[in-house]
């Protein structure tokens, strides 16, 4: 797993929802708001990459499972 590209892409992701949501919160929410997309974003791309390493893991030794 790539943490920094985990990174990067959680933080450009995160920066596109605030993009969207941006006018429906007051100024001072914007920094909090930001902080959680990109904590959700980051979870859900980690989630994802153990899921596809597990998936690899059971297709290369599937009597292993």
């Amino acid at each position: 797993m790539d943490a920094r590209l985990i990174h990067d892409h959680a933080d450009d992701m995160a920066r596109q929802i605030l993009a969207t949501v941006r006018d429906c919160l007051l100024e001072h929410e914007h920094r909090e708001a930001f902080e959680e997309f990109y904590r959700i974003c980051k979870e859900e791309l980690e989630w994802y990459e153990r899921e596809r390493e597990r998936m690899l893991r059971r297709l290369l030794r599937p009597m292993n499972n």
